[in-house]
């Protein structure tokens, strides 16, 4: 029978060979010699050569001789006296000292002034392979698990996702916030896709099937492309075909250092679908640890077992996690491996509720609805609410010499149906199996002091992969029937990608200032499948009239089609990105891409440019500790155009005018224009608090129709003419060790669209304005971390206000919601390397909903059957609300070797 085999994680890989294309570009390497000609580094030494020649006739020459060896540690103050003579204002924020509580050296801010290492990795490069562990640790993982020193640590660490360039969270254009790996582990998240749900500006939908999660960021609310990229060390993993990024979800937990997310227009450096933010997963790599000398095996491991309270009443139906990652360091190379694998449920008490009908349990095992027979013959498919949730994840990775990466990635997500769908349209179990295979190259050079190089070259293959089968009930030639689809959706990708990173010495044209340069090329080919006309292939089709006299009714299989038609996708483009430092405290960013697609066969331009500037409201210093108490204020201003491409999914099912050809190309851009400000105050070691506000504004946004089909309920999506966000976010960081809180609030303004302008057809009625729909008004984040080292206490929670519906939704609004959550973790107990953790998620037991996703019309009305077997019963082919866990446990045991130090630095 189908889906009698158990479920199998083990995929065939096909590695296809990778060659890095050569780095020689005579226009770089002619900019980098003549930076390198540059008379300003001989410049700066002649004055120590005559110090000794002045002081040579002092009788005081033993007493001087000290302090000629120090001379390069005095020249420093002597360069700052010119900032001291500023006005305040003019001064940036002093980097944060380091702490007496640290046991290893915390540094934050690379000081240009000083010489870079002989063959070092330049600190403008992406930092994916420069490392990104503190000094002092012993294996290649980050040892952070004494927690930040002071508050600077938390809110203004170095990024490199904003500009892709290394530079702190308050140097970038844009607004970034960055999650630890011990804020993971703090808050006890055991998926990767859970930071959402604690992300500022972020309405996060759970349907917990095929649409996984879905995220609306900044109001907008979109069917399956998201207007943000999720990336893996700064390679994109959304879809291809989908353009979502649920594949976090699978990525494994210990392999992560942080995670930044960049909230503002990105599409001028990373292309389409960066419209609105970017999400990039940083991960450790052992860099630091092999420059340090140090090498040996370091392992880091968690079993995780627990779910929603419901579900422990069957032994298969609680979570199981298995999350690892092994690192390996030598002196010329290292190499790292990281899995994770995941079999769950859904929570099954949702079957239970009373308060929405169309997830009911009973309604699944309606005979009158999916014949006996059929529910007899599938029971792994059909008769109750159960929602399988299975993970996997594979991803090695080959590091060679100073900047050579090999990579090898499979993320699997496979799961049942959840609550997308109306008990009396679609049963909840099944499969719908989803998986991204990337297999890279990259390499980072420097090619003179100030200029570096980055080349990638991948291959991706994103699919709907076997098994991918469910149980569906539609209406036929001879009336209702339960059809059984087996489907699979193949897609390929190859990208070739090129940056340069252009560093000027200081003074260029006033004192301390520098100027920077980003400069990229990226070619990317997607060979689409199309199946049908939708993106599958029907692999097997079988439906059994509900009706029919005959038990087993008429039985029809289809099997095939493989050879089906694809469409073949290319985008070209390059950017040019400039960073102009001026007198220390200000930063202006400009810069452009255009950017080729064969879709449209169209070119497009989109610009963004900002300020950011620093200042010293106020500072005193400690002589005695030699620290610096300082109250620093950063200001931010930000515009950005945008490009967001819905996936093939929605082009295929798009309708248009019929009256304007070229309207149907042109329509599958959706440009875009985002201005926002903020500003952010640090009070340095203790306290961080941010205000900011933003405008968006996108043309032609596709929406989902409330048009149904007797034959297929997932087609209908059109064009309106304009969409308008606008909102503000505040939020605060508190440190003093061992406390550490946080909050944050988010308030929409203003989430329009507008029909006037649309690209639909004449029997779509759509005019003037309306709300978008689904997403709250107002929203707000909060918790407080206790951590005096071996035991930490976080309690955290989350409140939703009331969330007006789209349109189309029956049900007009989704009530407000708060839930609260509690990890609490012991380190080093009982021995070195073991950990022990239990998280309980929704601790007050609160029985909550999100809004539907799609149409979302389905409405709660009764389900009633004639005598004749006709069923009126869901308004539509998506439920309107949908219904989310209640209280849950999470018990975590870790385990984490690191090797003895074996070597020591040069």
């Amino acid at each position: 029978m189908l889906l009698s085999r158990p479920f199998r994680f083990a995929k065939r890989v096909f590695a296809p060979r990778l060659c890095l294309p050569a780095l020689t570009v005579t226009a770089v390497l002619a900019l980098s010699g003549n930076v390198a000609a540059q008379p300003k580094v001989p410049d700066v030494k002649l004055p120590e050569a005559k110090v000794p020649d002045i002081k040579a006739p002092d009788v005081k020459v033993p007493e001087v001789k000290p302090p000629e060896i120090k001379a390069p540690d005095a020249k420093a103050p002597d360069a700052k006296a010119p900032d001291a003579k500023a006005p305040d204002a003019a001064k940036p924020p002093a980097p944060p000292p380091v702490d007496d509580q640290s046991d290893s050296e915390v540094i934050l801010f690379d000081d240009p002034k000083k010489p870079a290492k002989k063959g070092a990795v330049p600190s403008t490069l992406p930092a994916e392979l420069k490392g990104n562990v503190k000094k002092g640790t012993r294996a290649g993982f980050r040892d952070n698990s004494s927690g930040p020193v002071t508050i600077e640590e938390i809110v203004n660490s170095p990024v490199v996702t904003a500009s892709k360039r290394r530079e702190t969270a308050s140097e970038a254009p844009a607004w970034v916030l960055v999650v630890s790996a011990k804020d993971i582990r703090d808050r006890g998240y055991t998926d990767l896709s859970q930071v959402l749900d604690d992300l500022p500006a972020m309405d996060v939908v759970r349907p917990g099937g095929d649409y996984y999660v879905r995220s609306y960021v900044r109001g907008y609310r979109s069917i399956t492309a998201e207007p943000f990229l999720v990336m893996v060390d700064g390679v994109v993993v959304n879809h291809l075909f989908y353009r979502h990024g649920q594949i976090m979800a699978t990525f494994p937990l210990t392999n992560v250092n942080h995670i930044e997310i960049a909230y503002g227009p990105a599409s001028a450096v990373y292309g389409a679908n960066a419209a609105m933010g970017l999400i990039n997963v940083i991960t450790n790599n052992g860099k630091d640890a092999q420059d340090q000398g140090r090498t040996g095996v370091g392992i880091r491991s968690r079993l995780i077992f627990g779910g929603p309270q419901g579900n422990f009443s069957s032994i298969g139906d609680p979570t199981k996690i298995v999350d690892a990652t092994a690192l390996y360091t030598a002196r010329g190379w290292r190499f790292r491996l990281s899995g994770r694998f995941e079999d769950g449920v859904l929570d099954k008490s949702i079957g239970d509720r009373k308060s929405f009908r169309y997830s009911q349990a009973s309604m699944y095992a309606d005979p009158a609805l999916w014949n006996q027979t059929v529910l007899d013959l599938y029971p792994t498919l059909a008769g109750d609410f159960h929602s399988v949730d299975r993970k996997a994840a594979m991803d090695a990775r080959l590091y060679l010499g100073e900047g050579t990466e090999i990579a090898a990635q499979m993320f699997v997500q496979s799961t049942g149906f959840g609550t997308a769908y109306p008990a009396d349209r679609q049963q909840a179990g099944g499969l719908w199996t989803e998986q991204e295979i990337s297999i890279y190259g990259r390499h980072v050079a420097e090619l003179s002091p100030h200029v570096g190089s980055t080349t990638l070259v991948q291959f991706r293959h994103s699919s709907v992969t076997s098994p991918t089968t469910y149980l569906t009930r539609e209406y036929g030639e001879n009336g209702p029937e339960a059809v059984i689809y087996s489907r699979t959706s193949p897609h390929y990708g190859v990208l070739v990608t090129q940056d340069f990173d252009i560093s000027a010495p200081r003074n260029l044209l006033f004192s301390s200032d520098q100027l920077s340069l980003g400069i990229g090329l990226r070619f990317q080919h997607v060979e689409n499948n199309l199946g049908t006309g939708l993106g599958y292939n029907e692999v097997a089709r079988s439906w059994y009239p509900i009706n029919s006299q005959d038990p087993l009714g008429e039985s029809n299989v289809l099997i095939g089609q493989h050879d089906v038609p694809s469409l073949g996708v290319d985008d070209l483009g390059g950017y040019v990105m400039a960073k102009f430092q001026l007198f220390n405290a200000h930063a202006l960013h400009a810069g452009m891409r255009l950017e080729h697609g064969s879709l449209r066969d169209s070119t497009g331009v989109v610009f963004r440019g900002g300020y950011v500037g620093q200042f010293v409201l106020h500072e005193t210093s400690t002589p005695k500790s030699r620290e610096i108490q300082q109250i620093s204020l950063t200001t931010k201003v930000l515009y950005g155009q945008g490009l967001f491409e819905p996936g093939l999914y929605e082009v295929t099912r798009t309708r248009y005018t019929d009256s304007d050809a070229d309207a149907e190309l042109d329509a599958v851009e959706e440009p875009s224009h985002t201005i926002e400000a903020s500003a952010d105050l640090l009070v340095r070691k203790f306290l961080s608090v941010h205000a900011g506000a933003y405008y968006f504004q996108s043309t032609n946004p596709i929406i989902d129709t409330p048009i149904q089909s007797d034959t297929d309920i997932q087609q209908g999506f059109v064009h309106l003419g304009e969409r308008q966000l606008a909102g503000l976010d505040v939020g605060a960081r508190f440190f003093y060790r061992p406390i550490q809180l946080w909050a944050y609030y988010s308030r929409i303004l203003h989430a329009e669209d507008n029909c006037d302008g649309g690209l639909f057809p004449s029997d779509y009625s759509c005019a003037g304005t309306r709300f978008v729909g689904d997403v709250a008004l107002n929203k707000a984040w909060g918790g407080i971390t206790f951590d005096n080292g071996p035991f930490t206490a976080t309690i955290m929670g989350r409140f939703m206000d009331a969330r007006e519906t789209v349109v189309t939704n029956p049900i007009r609004s989704i009530p407000a919601y708060g839930t609260v959550d509690a990890n609490v973790r012991l380190t080093n107990v009982p021995w070195e390397g073991f950990s022990f953790g239990l998280r309980v998620t929704n601790i007050l037991g609160t029985q909550y909903s999100h809004p539907g996703i799609r149409t979302a019309d389905s409405g709660n009305a009764p389900i009633s059957i004639a005598g004749d077997g006709t069923v009126t019963g869901s308004a539509g082919g998506y439920n309107s609300r949908l219904l989310q866990p209640a209280r849950g446990f999470y018990a975590t045991i870790g385990f984490d070797l690191e090797p003895a130090e074996t070597t020591t630095a040069k």
